[in-house]
């Protein structure tokens, strides 16, 4: 939490929230959600998948926040917080081994790009989370095959990740093709 608030504050400070165009178009999208002449969930459609800026929508609502970039920090910055969370705990499930997870931790939580996107309203972050938590709850389910919670969890987490970024829809692929191999 304290590596975020730093980074998104440096970020603020230095106005680059919102460097990227990509950003203010993610920002823009959502508050079209909310505000505009044709206000609604069809403003959603278009290049880009619907999940984060519909996580963004309820800082929308304060105008400040969309103007600044600071509603995108905020998804992004608690996404970052849980995969760091969710890094240890997949580490740790793995190897059983707590420096192993530290370790593991530390590598992602400090890498600078990392701690820069997390700080902006871009996608990456959302979903890296909810590949993160699909992976961790797959992975219980292949440690314990009669554990069906841990592969539904996994599968709704899975469907985040393909409402986040294209990426994510090979993730939930290789699962599939893992669970049909069995």
């Amino acid at each position: 939490v304290i590596l975020s608030e730093i980074s998104i504050v440096w970020a603020f400070s230095k106005d680059v929230i919102v460097s990227y165009g990509d950003a203010e178009s993610h920002l823009d999208i959502a508050k079209r959600v909310v505000h505009g002449l044709t206000p609604g969930f069809a403003q959603l459609g278009g290049i880009w998948l619907p999940l984060p800026h519909l996580l963004m929508v309820p800082f929308l609502l304060f105008d400040q926040l969309w103007r600044t970039g600071l509603a995108g920090s905020i998804v992004s910055g608690t996404a970052f917080v849980l995969s760091s969370i969710t890094i240890y705990k997949l580490t740790e499930l793995l190897t059983k081994n707590k420096f192993a997870s530290v370790m593991a931790f530390l590598l992602f939580a400090l890498n600078p790009n990392v701690l820069y996107m997390q700080a902006t309203p871009m996608t990456e972050l959302p979903l890296i989370a909810f590949s993160l938590f699909s992976t961790y709850f797959f992975v219980k389910y292949l440690k314990e095959e009669t554990d069906y919670l841990s592969l539904i969890l996994a599968a709704f987490f899975g469907f985040c990740a393909t409402l986040s970024r294209y990426d994510g829809w090979f993730l939930v692929g290789i699962e599939a093709g893992i669970v049909c191999a069995q």
